[in-house]
């Protein structure tokens, strides 16, 4: 944790991103986000021996008319320097 200080709101990308990576299990989101219907949450993945992937990747998962989508992650310029990010708790 050197040098990363805690927070649990008003984030940027890079203290969401340092957050997911010290804490595999966590999930992140923006504020903006919340309020949609799909309310869209980020996660890291880091592979094991049975994963097709052999590095670690963000993904997005978000429930549409009940049903849980999981994709590749895909940062628009906008979410990428926004200052709303977030830690799911």
């Amino acid at each position: 944790n050197q040098g990363y200080s805690m927070k649990t709101s008003g984030m940027n990308f890079g203290e969401a991103l340092a957050h997911l990576k010290q804490n595999g299990n966590s999930m992140v989101t923006r504020l903006e986000w919340k309020h949609s219907k799909a309310a869209p949450q980020v996660k890291l993945q880091r592979p094991d021996a049975n994963s097709k992937m052999t590095k670690p990747y963000l993904y997005m998962k978000k429930t549409v008319n009940g049903s849980i989508e999981q994709f590749p992650l895909d940062l628009s310029c906008e979410s990428i320097l926004a200052e709303d990010w977030e830690i799911i708790i």
